[in-house]
């Protein structure tokens, strides 16, 4: 018996049952070895995961915002609200891989292919490989899988692609068109085949990116949230005695503007008209419900309107079928701060019924990458091996228990910046630009930025007064330097003095 894993007894939640778990998971070699032995239990929680694209957390009710948000707002009350969650790295697909894999995107494969390991890096969107195909690695799917799990994901994948897709640049268009819908099956299943790879064995309602110029032509260039709960609600029906595990990352609230979007048909989705039923409020009442009020006639607040519906659709769901007890729910924002490592504090809460106390609000540090090992342990998954491999921690001990808190300190990467957080609320941005390198449109802020900045979060959240040149906080300003760089010694790229011994290549 491999001794990477043992046996999980998980001792904190008596309605847990005990059970024995072997498995091996992907490896950075692309391997998937199934598990030895696996005893399941029916007992094991459901996971749901909403990953919500571009919504600023203050614009919904329960953190400040006006009250156009009452299944989210619910959904907090029934749970634990965050107030210091942050994505690793503020973009869409690196802040995806991060909840995928526990780890952080500048290691992703893609990464270190484009900036091998030894120099600098500048961590950006890209995190697939050289041909856009998903890591050959374990993540969180495929261990939850393994673990004898239904996994399921609906709607934007932006995590790769099994081929070459067909780009559009076209406005024009038409649904009778079968070549344009052709080309539109095609990247369909290219998005599909890549989600099937990274561990999902339920891949529908998909947009392999985002609705906009380029990914797809005009006539389905629109966000379509009821086509995605539609499959959600697929998924969740399958009959099945094992549990699910299921993602649910929407478009909304991304570009384009949601007006246009709730003026065309629902039937209009990213591979031609798709006919299903109704599962959420219509499109009409959306829009008078966001044209009441403080908000009435912002372009932004139809698609806040437009998402809750569609949290709403599937928390009643696990109502009626009995599921809600059993399930655990994450609702978590895929960025702040965008292309940013400033104000990153986003959205996040989570509803663990029996567990959880309700209408908590914590102050504790938590990010993506803690996502994958915090669920590990919720189910009963236990190996050393995921544990050594995994950047983030688990937050299990805190749900728990508030007064535990799983994290000193967080760390998030974008661009030739990093940025680390200390639980008293004191942060640091390191800006190092390596030598020989031009400005492009991605970092062409940076290399106007200060090379250090320290800001006291508690009296300066929006971090406006940079106390790095302050000689009343010269001895914090070394203290945040020492924490970043024992975040970065671990990592594969070098970073300024804070990585010395990591040499840096020459460049071309």
């Amino acid at each position: 018996m491999n001794d990477i894993f043992c046996m999980t007894k998980n001792n904190l939640f008596r309605h847990f049952p005990v059970f024995v778990l072997l498995f091996w998971a992907f490896l950075f070699s692309g391997s998937h070895i199934q598990a030895e032995e696996s005893v399941a239990s029916a007992d094991r929680p459901n996971i749901v995961i909403f990953y919500v694209d571009d919504m600023p957390k203050g614009r919904i009710g329960i953190y400040g915002g006006q009250d156009i948000t009452p299944n989210i707002d619910r959904l907090a009350k029934e749970g634990v609200r965050f107030n210091r969650y942050s994505a690793s790295a503020a973009l869409c697909a690196p802040s995806r891989y991060s909840l995928q894999t526990g780890r952080y995107a500048s290691t992703s494969p893609c990464q270190l292919r484009l900036y091998p390991g030894g120099g600098p890096v500048f961590t950006h969107q890209f995190v697939g490989d050289e041909h856009g195909r998903p890591p050959e690695q374990w993540n969180l799917p495929t261990v939850m899988k393994d673990a004898g799990y239904r996994t399921g994901f609906v709607g934007k994948y932006h995590l790769g692609f099994m081929g070459d897709r067909t780009k559009f640049g076209r406005q024009e268009g038409s649904l009778d068109d079968p070549e344009m819908l052709a080309e539109l099956r095609h990247n369909f299943e290219l998005a599909q085949e890549g989600a099937y790879a990274g561990g999902y064995d339920y891949a529908e309602a998909l947009w392999h990116d985002n609705a906009q110029i380029s990914n797809f032509p005009g006539v389905v260039r629109y966000h379509n949230p009821e086509w995605i709960t539609w499959k959600a609600f697929e998924f969740m029906e399958q009959e099945s005695e094992e549990p699910f595990f299921l993602v649910i990352n929407h478009t909304l609230t991304h570009h384009p503007k949601p007006q246009e979007s709730l003026a065309v048909d629902r039937s209009i989705t990213p591979i031609g008209r798709v006919e299903f039923p109704e599962v959420q409020p219509s499109r009409a009442s959306v829009l008078e419900r966001a044209s009441e009020g403080e908000y009435a006639g912002n372009d932004w607040a139809p698609g806040i309107v437009w998402f809750d519906d569609a949290v709403g659709a599937v928390l009643n769901k696990l109502e009626d079928m009995g599921l809600a007890d059993d399930t655990i729910v994450f609702f978590l924002e895929d960025n702040a701060g965008k292309r940013s490592n400033h104000n990153n504090d986003a959205a996040s809460m989570i509803r663990w019924p029996g567990v959880v106390t309700p209408d908590r609000v914590s102050e504790a540090l938590f990010q993506n990458v803690d996502i994958a090992p915090t669920v590990f342990e919720m189910v009963g998954i236990e190996s050393p091996q995921l544990v050594d491999e995994m950047h983030g921690v688990s937050i299990v001990a805190h749900l728990v228990d508030p007064d535990k808190r799983s994290r000193n300190a967080s760390y998030t990467e974008y661009g030739y910046q990093r940025a680390v957080v200390r639980n008293d609320g004191f942060k640091y941005i390191a800006t190092r630009i390596p030598e020989g390198v031009e400005p492009d449109y991605r970092s062409k802020s940076q290399f106007k930025a200060p090379t250090d900045m320290l800001f006291n979060l508690n009296e300066d959240p929006h971090e406006k007064n940079n106390l790095a040149d302050d000689p009343a906080y010269a001895e914090t300003l070394e203290e945040m330097k020492v924490l970043m760089a024992e975040k970065c010694a671990p990592l594969p790229h070098a970073f300024g003095e804070f990585t010395q011994g990591k040499p840096e290549p020459a460049l071309d």
